[in-house]
């Protein structure tokens, strides 16, 4: 499993007795730190936080995130059970805490929802649910952390809370345009409409941790997506979940995903053992050559200015030679984005191919997409792994960013963004010399494809094209 249990379960006799002989006061950090250390299986993302703050794209990420890396992970989402249980729009003053029928309706609501929560985490060994509502008061955080508790569960809030302005408005903005509860409604009353709600909720919002009530509980609370963190009772491997969630944001900015230009004796050295360790050194194709600069060309009319992205490739002869044709941008060499080692396999692509060399493997690979060992080389999940602090740094981009690198690592990064496990890698098609482009729409992402013939039109429409 990824993560730490984030509460203590009873009946654990392995740390009971380590417990027992930390008694005293000054020992409490210690106490909390091995009762939250060892693994949970079943963990519960409990988040919290105003409407319009962006819990649900937290949400979403987060799940799409945990399950490329072959994890069981499942967003519940209250507000969806609402719309699709309750008859009619549910206005503003729905969510009005005078209106006691309406309490009494939307707590029910969240039973609902949680209740089938629990029902999922325990028809598994293991997994991740995300239980995505507002969540606003110690009361009913309370509610949620007991009957998860009762049901061996373990916990950890994830607070999601906006003082800027402009994140504010973006998410907003976001809400507005994609939540049903708005569809069809004149954009003004709209507004006006959500506004209404934002305060209602303003009124009764308790924010988490802080009035000591909540002291033993696990949570992670983020102002402004990450420009202020705290992470409090968040121990061991959980702390990778933390890393993912801080590097979030809702800016809008493209992602290239370009595969390494055609190098002809690249092909023949992935052939040739011997060879093998003098790929990186291959030079770019004459056909490769034309498409690094219809590239630049393309990042020019985009942006104006090479100075205007970031560049994510890895120390290969042929990458380096574009890197340098789009001077001023930002460029970083990260050697996680090497090639999968495939062993005899290296520089074979698609299932077809690997039952055709080693029926055997292909089979097991079948079985085992994470953990199956190429002959002499990696696992996938091993290459997931790598990729994991590389995405991490993508996330972060608050520029357009192009990822520059070899098809093994990209068809990986396709599935992230397109939501898909890593188990679909192989099925995703980069041919060379094309531009994928996946642009942010909500928690989603927008596929636009740039094929040779579409790059020619750029390069004839640049200053100084043909």
């Amino acid at each position: 499993p990824l993560f730490a249990m984030t509460t203590p379960l009873p009946g654990d006799e392995n740390i009971e007795p380590l417990i027992r002989s930390i008694s005293t006061a000054s020992n409490r950090s210690l106490q909390a730190r091995l009762l939250l250390t060892p693994d949970a299986e079943r963990l519960a993302v409990v988040m919290v936080g105003l409407p319009a703050r962006g819990k649900s794209f937290l949400s979403l990420r987060l799940a799409r995130w945990l399950r490329w890396q072959g994890e069981a992970a499942e967003v519940f989402n209250v507000g969806q059970h609402r719309r699709g249980t309750e008859t009619g729009r549910q206005l503003a003053s729905y969510f009005d805490t005078k209106n006691s029928q309406a309490v009494q309706r939307r707590e029910q609501l969240a039973r609902d929802v949680l209740e089938r929560m629990v029902e999922w985490l325990n028809g598994r060994k293991s997994g991740v649910a995300i239980f995505d509502a507002t969540n606003s008061t110690r009361e009913r955080r309370k509610w949620v952390h007991d009957m998860l508790q009762e049901a061996g569960i373990s916990v950890l809030f994830v607070e999601s809370v906006c003082s800027d302005a402009a994140v504010v408005e973006e998410n907003i903005r976001q809400k507005l345009s994609v939540s049903p509860d708005y569809t069809g409604m004149d954009k003004e009353v709209a507004l006006q409409d959500l506004t209404k709600r934002l305060e209602l909720y303003q009124q009764a919002y308790e924010e988490l941790g802080k009035e000591g009530s909540e002291e033993d509980y696990s949570y992670i609370s983020l102002l402004n997506f990450s420009n202020h963190v705290v992470a409090h009772r968040v121990f061991g491997r959980s702390s990778r979940l933390l890393a993912y969630l801080m590097a979030l944001h809702v800016l809008h900015r493209p992602l290239w995903l370009v595969r390494m230009p055609r190098s002809e004796e690249a092909e023949k050295m992935w052939r040739d053992s011997a060879q093998f360790a003098m790929v990186s050194e291959a030079p770019m194709s004459g056909e490769g050559k034309q498409f690094a600069g219809r590239l630049t060309d393309k990042v020019k009319q985009m942006y104006g200015s090479p100075s205007e992205i970031t560049v994510f490739t890895v120390a290969f002869k042929r990458t380096l030679d574009v890197c340098q044709m789009l001077p001023g941008a930002r460029v970083q060499v990260r050697s996680a984005l090497q090639p999968q080692d495939r062993g005899p396999l290296n520089g074979m692509q698609g299932m077809a191919a690997f039952e055709k060399k080693d029926p055997v493997f292909a089979e097991k690979l079948k079985q085992d997409f994470y953990g199956s060992r190429f002959p002499g080389g990696e696992t996938y999940g091993e290459t997931v792994q790598r990729l994991k602090p590389v995405l991490e740094e993508i996330e972060q981009q608050v520029t357009p960013s192009i990822i520059l690198a070899p098809l093994s690592v990209l068809q990986l990064l396709h599935c992230h963004y397109t939501g898909n496990p890593a188990s679909r890698a192989l099925d995703v098609s980069i041919p060379f010399h094309e531009i994928v482009e996946l642009v942010p729409e909500g928690a989603n992402f927008r596929e636009f494809r740039y094929t040779g013939e579409k790059l020619e039109r750029a390069a004839a429409a640049s200053p100084g094209g043909a």
